[in-house]
């Protein structure tokens, strides 16, 4: 119940334009393990608005797979990856960004 509370005060205080400018200025090799957990947060306890925000404005899905490419053995990028392709359209767009590259590297890196 207190981490759905915490991601509703992010929610609220205004965490999600701040994530989306993070996430669409930076290259990713920038992006740190702190805005991947943020995301994960959001992803686990905020709400339906939240999450899609997150895939379709924020730019998370292409800012997290940055991440990965730059470094495959970033635990907290592929815990936010998960997290994210849980949302209705997040797959479409890993596609698009290139997630499929990044994978094989992924899973050598345990």
């Amino acid at each position: 119940e207190a981490a759905r509370g915490g991601a509703r005060a992010a929610e609220h205080g205004g965490a999600l334009p701040i994530l989306s400018e993070i996430l669409l200025s930076e290259d990713g090799t920038s992006v740190s393990m702190g805005v991947c957990k943020c995301i994960t947060g959001l992803v686990e306890n905020g709400t339906r608005a939240a999450r899609v925000h997150l895939v379709r404005e924020a730019g998370a899905v292409a800012g997290v797979v940055a991440v990965l490419q730059d470094n495959p053995s970033h635990a907290g990028g592929w815990e936010a990856l998960a997290g994210l392709l849980t949302i209705p359209g997040a797959l479409d767009e890993s596609m698009r960004v290139g997630v499929a590259e990044i994978l094989p590297h992924g899973l050598q890196s345990g």
